[in-house]
């Protein structure tokens, strides 16, 4: 959503280049030179009438340049005497007027008022009311038709974009928001498919708009680039099977925000070569080489944005689930600042959250208004089945709360060299507890991102089996970027060698239900 109150005809102009914006210019134009014509004539086109004083004889065609391009008008030409409209004369300004007639025009119907004021800042004097209102019901009629157009074929790519207009409703001026679409047809033709006002954002008003759009015939839509306001993008999910970008134009302005002004010649190159790439692989492999070189001089712009990371989490936690068994709960820690993106991120891949731990630590670490003594920890359900669980809630269960009481990990002594391997070191006895509320003996265990040794000999000695999983986020093909470790235990609960052995997904699957299952 672009935050200014940029003219409606910039916005139109910058999204298909103008040609239909022009179009309706040229049109209005036309319209008022023919009514003008009209008057000086005494009588309308092949009308017999008392008071003609000539007739006409074609057209010669002539350019106007103006701020929304070249515009190709037929001037009437009379076969007795001549006719130069006025506002073909040099530093005739009347551009202005003209933007308000179409930008009303667009908005919701034009006013006589408005193409009377048009008329008088062309000289175009002699043009009488009744003939100011049928101008306006043309203008009205062609604009109504482009907008409700039907949309016939495909439209694989559709670009949705805003601003905010100053508008009268009710005899008072207020500010409303008005949604651009354009889209691209599988021919590469780019078109302005729909506008949109509405008074906020909401995704109520969101949700009109793109189903409009597919009442119109919109259809085979596979990307839809926008800005990342959480409402349009649960709207687009909603509305259409189509995968979500980030407009770059806005990810650019944000980040670039974070850097002082005299620099975003040079970030702003820097950021670009990413965008340059001829494919997403090479795209990843600049774009981690490029956030590398920014974030020691800029941290800011060289980490994940908030839609970025909660992408990284989709793809992430749909790999986990995609190797676990139909029930299975997943546990997840997150800090507190990024809640809404795992919560995001969550909601998507999984079918249930069950609960929500609260890790209560002994000691109190950084943090950025009070210090942090506690991590979240989400617990998620994969699929429908029934999951396990081993702590029960009657009288002879495992005492088991939502708030874990386990010391944290500080820097001082020989904790400090847990702390080198991972900010937020989970105890043994957490992890081991949570294995063992949702798990029985022998049952397979897939760590996300294979943790400490420490906790992978605790679970041995549970009499669990191991699986390491590690996925590269974005790829093109996530099935082969998935490495799974399968790890079993002898009998004093140790690591057995020979079982301890890498394999692809695509041989620790069953295909039928895609449940985890080891190699022989």
């Amino acid at each position: 959503m672009t935050k200014t109150n940029m003219d409606l005809s910039e916005l139109l102009a910058k999204q298909d280049g103008g040609d239909f914006l022009r179009a309706v210019a040229e049109a209005v134009l036309q319209l008022i030179m023919e009514a003008d014509v009209e008057g000086l004539i005494g009588a309308g086109k092949h009308e017999r009438a008392d008071q003609r004083v000539t007739w006409r004889n074609g057209y010669r065609e002539r350019a106007l340049d103006t701020r929304l391009g070249t515009l190709n008008l037929k001037v009437p030409k009379l076969r007795q005497g001549s006719y130069f409209p006025g506002f073909l004369e040099p530093r005739k300004t009347s551009e202005k007027a003209l933007v308000a007639v179409i930008q009303e025009a667009w908005i919701g119907g034009v006013s006589t008022r408005r193409v009377d004021e048009l008329a008088q800042a062309m000289g175009l004097s002699g043009i009488s009311k009744s003939t100011v209102s049928k101008l306006c019901k043309d203008i009205d009629e062609r604009v109504g038709e482009f907008l409700n157009r039907p949309l016939t074929g495909d439209w694989p790519y559709v670009w949705l974009d805003a601003t905010y207009l100053k508008v009268r409703q009710g005899g008072r001026i207020v500010s409303v928001a008005a949604i651009i679409a354009v889209a691209a047809n599988t021919d590469g033709r780019r078109e302005i498919i729909g506008l949109g006002l509405g008074p906020s954002e909401a995704e109520t008003f969101w949700m009109d708009f793109l189903r409009g759009l597919k009442a119109r015939g919109l259809d085979g839509t596979k990307l839809v680039i926008s800005d990342a306001h959480s409402g349009l993008r649960a709207a687009i999910e909603r509305v259409f099977e189509a995968t979500w970008q980030r407009c770059r134009v806005h990810w650019m302005r944000n980040a670039l925000a974070h850097v002082s002004r005299g620099q975003h010649t040079v970030v702003a190159a820097a950021i670009r070569q990413a965008f340059d790439q001829p494919d997403r692989k090479q795209a990843g492999e600049t774009w981690r080489r490029v956030a590398d070189q920014l974030r020691s001089r800029w941290p800011k712009p060289g980490e994940m944005d908030a839609a970025a990371f909660t992408a990284f989490l989709e793809d992430s936690l749909s790999a986990m689930a995609a190797v676990s068994v139909d029930g299975a709960i997943h546990f997840t820690c997150m800090d507190w600042r990024h809640m809404a993106e795992l919560q995001a991120a969550g909601n998507k891949v999984y079918s249930t959250l069950k609960n929500l731990m609260v890790w209560a630590k002994t000691n109190g670490g950084m943090g950025s208004f009070y210090r942090s003594r506690h991590e979240l920890v989400y617990v998620w359900k994969v699929g429908t089945a029934p999951h396990t669980n081993t702590f029960g809630l009657g009288e002879h269960g495992r005492y088991r709360t939502n708030v874990w009481d386990y010391p944290g990990v500080n820097s001082f002594g020989a904790n400090q060299k847990h702390l080198e391997l991972h900010p937020t070191v989970k105890p043994v006895a957490l992890v081991a507890d949570a294995i063992k509320d949702v798990t029985r003996r022998s049952e397979i265990v897939l760590d996300g991102f294979g943790g400490s040794p420490r906790c992978r000999r605790r679970l041995l000695r549970l009499g669990h089996a191991i699986f390491q999983h590690r996925h590269q986020h974005g790829t093109a093909d996530a099935q082969h970027a998935v490495e799974l470790r399968a790890v079993r235990a002898r009998g004093d609960g140790r690591a057995d060698p020979r079982q301890d052995r890498c394999f692809e997904k695509e041989g620790a699957l069953d295909g039928r239900d895609g449940s985890l299952r080891l190699p022989a």
